[in-house]
């Protein structure tokens, strides 16, 4: 990972972390009806995103805020989504959960947690049968690995010989229901071994160990025609949703895992590594939040206009 991704990925780290830091305010204010699914703790994601080429092709899971922002996704677009306003994503009637982005090639999850695995497939079939070399990076929830559209999905990526990598963020838990209690394996990864095809387990938290396993996956998958499956170990620290009382879990849990802030560990590994100073990381915190201070007074303007000029 050289010092331009580094910066970049944090960048992408610190707008996520920020910008739902902002959708929770919008939230408590009565701006967003919809369910609010945050990713705090599982910005990391960000290095898998940034591994990508131009014309590469991202599926994002349900739980994507982290995603949309590492794919570029403006923060304006995100928010006005989430708000319900025509400038939204989706014109503001999908929510998140339809979320897609065609400038930058990202496609949504929709209502199922595995609905994005065979449309990616068929992404990277089309791939195949023009004889383009894009890949397709399918990123979904350890709760898609316990249904039955994954292993459709790797067998037919599998027979196909598609180029296509499945990004598995395994947060500990599918719903509100322990990871462990729903899979039978101890690491997902091994699920790839009756297909014939590479998976991989990696620290989801390590945007390094992220970042340099899915750069491998995507050449190998690039370059062999073949799928692969990458498991990044993470965790959830939000609730389900937002609204959601989490009875099924310690706040002792919880803060233990605080403590293993993606966010923190690739600050400082760049520390370590020379590539800045807290200061320096401490000012671009700062113009990150002016940027995204800026987009919620476009939204609120939005708001206002719609109330005051009649518009439903």
């Amino acid at each position: 990972m050289n010092t331009n991704t580094s910066l970049q990925i944090f960048y992408k780290m610190m707008k996520a972390r920020l910008l739902e830091e902002v959708a929770v305010k919008l939230k408590e204010r009565g701006l967003i009806a919809d369910e609010l699914r945050l990713s705090f703790g599982q910005e990391a994601v960000a290095a898998a995103v940034c591994a990508l080429s131009l014309n590469d092709v991202i599926f994002v899971p349900r739980r994507n805020i982290s995603s949309l922002i590492a794919a570029n996704v403006p923060s304006i677009s995100i928010l006005s989504e989430l708000c319900g306003l025509k400038e939204g994503m989706c014109g503001g009637k999908g929510g998140l959960d339809c979320a897609a982005w065609s400038d930058t090639n990202v496609f949504g999850p929709m209502a199922s947690p595995d609905s994005s695995l065979m449309r990616a497939c068929g992404t990277a079939l089309s791939f195949s049968l023009q004889g383009l070399p894009y890949c397709v990076l399918c990123i979904v929830g350890d709760s898609a690995a316990a249904r039955g559209d994954l292993y459709t999905a790797l067998n037919y990526a599998a027979l196909n010989n598609l180029r296509i990598v499945f990004y598995v963020e395994n947060n500990g838990y599918a719903g509100r229901s322990r990871t462990r209690d729903t899979i039978n394996v101890s690491e997902i990864s091994r699920r790839t071994n009756g297909f014939e095809i590479p998976g991989f387990t990696v620290d989801g938290n390590d945007t390094n160990a992220v970042y340099e396993a899915v750069d491998q996956a995507i050449s190998f998958s690039r370059q062999n025609r073949k799928p692969a499956l990458i498991e990044a170990m993470t965790y959830r620290l939000a609730g389900e949703t937002y609204e959601e009382i989490q009875s099924y879990r310690s706040e002792e849990e919880v803060n233990m895992h605080a403590a293993i802030d993606p966010i923190e560990i690739h600050t400082k590994y760049m520390t370590e590594a020379g590539i800045g100073q807290i200061s320096d990381f401490l000012s671009m915190r700062e113009a990150i939040q002016e940027e995204i201070d800026a987009a919620v007074d476009n939204v609120l303007a939005l708001i206002r206009e719609r109330i005051g000029g009649g518009e439903e």
